[in-house]
């Protein structure tokens, strides 16, 4: 299995958005790998999804649990969050207003073909 994964950063220092960095990681990487570890969805999202995430049964959960032989990581990105609270988790399937976090992208050119 390959995975391309974003360094999840806090966009403050604020308690707000160092939680909310921490949901994102959450919802964006434990939302895949949390199942074939542990068996199961992380407990924020849980949380936040409700009834909306499908629920994996006893039997399910033993099949995934260390179910694959490799886990290769693609790494190239930060990923800026802030916490969001007006998205706040409904009835509706939102993946962005469950996580309650805003994504902020902050790109620097780091290099160019002029510079070359």
């Amino acid at each position: 299995m390959n995975m391309f994964i974003n360094n999840i950063l806090p966009f403050t220092n604020s308690t707000e958005d160092i939680a909310a960095a921490k949901r994102a990681q959450a919802f964006f990487t434990g939302w895949f790998l949390n199942p074939l570890y542990y068996g199961d969805y992380p407990l924020v999202m849980k949380e936040n999804t409700g009834s909306k995430l499908p629920v994996f049964s006893r039997n399910q959960s033993e099949q995934l649990i260390n179910s694959m032989d490799f886990l290769g990581i693609n790494y190239y990105t930060i990923l800026y969050v802030k916490d969001h609270p007006h998205d706040a988790p409904s009835n509706e399937r939102d993946f962005m207003a469950d996580m309650s976090a805003k994504s902020i992208f902050l790109c620097t050119r780091l290099w160019s073909p002029a510079s070359a």
